[in-house]
């Protein structure tokens, strides 16, 4: 009773009218008054079919939101009206559902297409498009191969690029987003069949400016029900996206998630060095995430639409290696049979990322130093010199410094590759980016499985924040997926988590830290903020290192 009283207490500048959980008018606005020439006295109570005369049956979009949770549908719809005369309108609900996520109504807002539309049962091609044309959100439609078939004017004004531009080109091109080359929506969407709501992505636009945009995706059917191609809508949520990042303090960085202070100040450190040709050295532990990193260099920089080369140096020999960094010639050795380009011919005018540099072998040190000085090199075999232009980014998860100590790496390479070093903490130095990683993780898993699992709960949490992950992210992201196919509600329960995560030395820090009086734990907290640097918490604390320390060593810590 208290959600009908609440449904009819709405005033509204636009069409738009409520039902509620048995599909009865509980509001009429004057707009739809005057649109459909029903009085709201007549409206009143009636069922929605018998006033809405749409023409969809079994497939009202009323219908589908019930069984749909938080999910916005936007429909054409074709009405017939008091004088019999018909109308093309666009619906656009909201479903409403109260705390046990029952199905209490809907709000629905009404769109009159232009007098053009009328050529609706005529010309479903043309009305089609005027119905695309009619809505803010930026919608684009793709056969099969993902090539852009229509593009409205809204999604012209969030990316820049005209419509005459879009057409027959595939979307990765006009609607260039993070999600292009893996975990792509309209992709997972056309081979799983199923509808993608409300998924998050960066866009670039015509001026190569970040956006971020809310996406739906969906597969377009024939009248047999087969897959002839897939639509997109999406908005703009930039500003709204820097308001919540702002009140919550959490950080996305090209799709890397780090709040915390040492990864701010790496975020911030690529944006000065991004558009340097000098070599970058990433270091970190495996896991951290330098790869990701590297791209993010590459993203930011005016290389970013220029090829970006990877290449593992520890899964390749020492000839092998040299090949497929700086080609040969054919007859160089037994089976070159023809002459191969290597990687830095490949990345010419763009990056090189060299992960587990240190385990280049000696011959291939000294030609890197070579491409590096002098940027030029010769094929394996050949005589001709090749330049390159190429920004080399280079990442170890070994000590180099040690390597060069022990002769096994050249001192002057080492020198020459670090101009710019970068070190990514270990994820246990950073605990605070636990909580937005889970969230980033589950996001991630319910796109590409379709199942709901929104939340975790406060013990699996706790357990997921002592643990002090040896394979870092990567490892965080690994139980995320575990339990995650585990669990068959919304929630991620501690029994989901594996079994080494859940182990006493968890369980008895967790206690340790419930027993211990709130002004130890507070304390605890803030020494986690700032990596158990005990002289910057006790400045943030207002105590001395003496005070601190005596609270510390009556806790055993």
């Amino acid at each position: 009773m208290a959600d009908s009283q609440k449904l009819r207490n709405i005033e509204s500048p636009v069409p738009m009218f409520t039902i509620d959980e048995a599909y009865t008018i509980k509001f009429w606005s004057s707009q739809m008054e005057d649109l459909f020439r029903i009085s709201r006295e007549e409206a009143a109570d009636a069922f929605c079919y018998d006033v809405v005369k749409c023409a969809h049956g079994k497939e009202c979009i009323l219908r589908i939101a019930k069984e749909e949770t938080d999910v916005q549908h936007i429909c054409p719809v074709i009405v017939r009206l008091a004088n019999q005369k018909i109308k093309n309108i666009v619906l656009s609900e909201l479903p409403i559902f109260n705390a046990r996520k029952g199905f209490t109504g809907a709000v629905v807002y009404v769109t009159k297409l232009p007098k053009k539309s009328k050529t609706y049962c005529v010309n479903a091609k043309e009305e089609f498009s005027a119905i695309i044309g009619s809505i803010a959100d930026g919608v684009f439609t793709t056969d099969r191969s993902r090539r852009i078939i229509s593009f409205n004017r809204a999604a012209e004004e969030i990316t820049g690029f005209r419509k005459k531009e879009a057409k027959g080109k595939f979307c990765r091109d006009i609607f260039r987003t993070n999600r292009c080359a893996e975990g792509c929506p309209l992709a997972l969407a056309l081979e799983k069949d199923r509808q993608i709501f409300r998924y998050e992505l960066e866009v670039r636009d015509n001026l190569n400016r970040t956006k971020t945009v809310s996406a739906n995706t969906s597969v377009l059917k024939d009248i047999y029900g087969r897959p002839r191609g897939g639509i997109v809508s999406f908005h703009d949520i930039s500003t709204l996206k820097q308001l919540v990042n702002h009140v919550t303090g959490t950080r996305l960085f090209e799709e890397i998630v780090g709040r915390s202070k040492k990864m701010q100040e790496i975020f911030g450190l690529i944006e000065d060095i991004a558009n340097s040709p000098s070599p970058v050295f990433i270091t970190g532990e495996s896991g951290t995430g330098k790869e990701m990193i590297a791209d993010a260099i590459r993203r930011r920089s005016n290389r970013r639409d220029k090829p970006f080369i990877k290449v593992n140096c520890s899964v390749f020999s020492e000839g092998v290696l040299e090949s497929e960094l700086f080609g040969h010639v054919k007859g160089a050795f037994t089976d070159a049979k023809y002459d191969k380009p290597g990687r830095f011919e490949a990345a010419n005018n763009g990056t090189l990322f060299l992960d587990e540099i240190g385990d280049a072998p000696p011959r291939v040190q000294l030609k890197l130093l070579r491409v590096l000085q002098e940027h030029e090199f010769e094929r394996v075999g050949g005589v001709e010199t090749i330049k390159a232009d190429v920004r080399v980014i280079a990442a170890a998860n070994k000590n180099l410094e040690e390597a060069v100590a022990d002769m096994e790496f050249r001192q002057d390479l080492f020198c020459r590759l670090n101009a710019i070093p970068i070190h990514i903490p270990p994820l246990r130095k950073r605990k605070e980016d636990i909580p937005y990683l889970i969230e980033r993780f589950l996001e991630k898993y319910r796109l590409v499985t379709g199942k709901e699992v929104r939340d975790i709960s406060t013990e699996a949490m706790d357990i997921l924040m002592v643990y002090d992950y040896p394979g870092n992210v990567r490892e965080l992201e690994n139980t995320i997926e575990y339990a995650f196919n585990r669990t068959k509600g919304e929630v991620i329960e501690e029994t989901h988590l594996p079994l080494n995560i859940r182990s006493d030395e968890c369980r008895d820090n967790i206690l340790r830290m419930q027993k211990m009086p709130s002004e130890e734990l507070r304390m605890v907290r803030t020494l986690e903020e700032v990596r158990w640097n005990r002289q910057k918490a006790a400045e943030k604390l207002g105590i001395s290192r003496v005070t601190l320390w005596r609270h510390l060593k009556k806790h055993g810590l």
